[in-house]
């Protein structure tokens, strides 16, 4: 049975709560919930020991005390970098994994997973290491996995029918390229930049049948725009400042 798409109008924390807690943490995610987010965005790349490893970037110079690519580490060290390097207000967090993750979200939670590949592995290693980790999840969570790679999400659809699927867009969307990606990927739902969505697009994603969410939205006066165009969802650093407002 193919999981269902939420019902209500979302906000999820981007990375977790992450302007009060180090980005794609445990404790970020933790903190957005507990400010009232529907769910959490994360993302996730393949660690040495092809382990899913939940960081941003393909290198962890940025969000940690250390150097070096993601595929270059195993998750076990991985875990020993310190993932609070930029945050003063918190002594140590490890980059966890996927799992670690999904095992302290409670039921029923929103989760975004965005997957993301190196050159280290094959896209279909990445999508077959997902689907054997989230089978072991099956109607615990609602899970919405999304990228921006087109051909990534192909591999996925085959892979995983059941599954949402969502493409993401950081660009203005050309209508004959996005309707041939609609066709080829058959997506659930599609992720757009707040500072390339448009009325009129929104509506044409709407029209061919698609969710559509907003990213990464911090401002309360655009969350309610966003929302009064019937978008599904958003995406924000400041969960506790739109929960509030919206």
């Amino acid at each position: 049975m193919k999981t269902k798409w939420p019902q209500k109008q979302w906000i999820l924390g981007h990375r977790g709560a992450r302007n009060v807690a180090p980005e794609n943490t445990i404790s970020a995610f933790k903190q957005a919930l507990i400010d009232g987010a529907d769910g959490v965005e994360l993302d996730v790349f393949l660690s040495k020991d092809e382990q899913l490893v939940v960081i941003h970037d393909e290198s962890v110079d940025r969000t940690t005390d250390g150097s070096g690519q993601v595929c270059d580490f195993t998750a076990k060290e991985l875990a020993h970098l310190n993932a609070a390097a930029n945050f003063s207000d918190f002594a140590s967090e490890s980059v966890p994994t996927l799992e670690q993750v999904l095992n302290v979200m409670p039921p029923k939670t929103i989760i975004n997973i965005e997957i993301k590949h190196s050159a280290a592995f094959t896209k279909a290693k990445l999508v077959k290491k997902l689907m054997e980790l989230l089978r072991l999840y099956d109607n615990k969570f609602c899970i919405i996995i999304s990228s921006f790679d087109v051909e990534l999400l192909i591999l996925l659809r085959k892979a995983a029918p059941n599954y949402l699927i969502s493409l993401l867009l950081d660009k203005t969307a050309d209508n004959e390229l996005l309707t041939k990606q609609l066709r080829l990927i058959k997506p659930d739902g599609v992720y757009l930049s707040a500072q390339n969505a448009t009325a009129l697009l929104i509506s044409f994603i709407q029209f061919a049948g698609v969710n559509v969410a907003i990213w990464t939205v911090n401002d309360a006066k655009a969350a309610k725009k966003w929302f009064s165009l019937g978008v599904n969802g958003i995406f924000t650093d400041k969960v506790k400042e739109l929960v509030k407002a919206v």
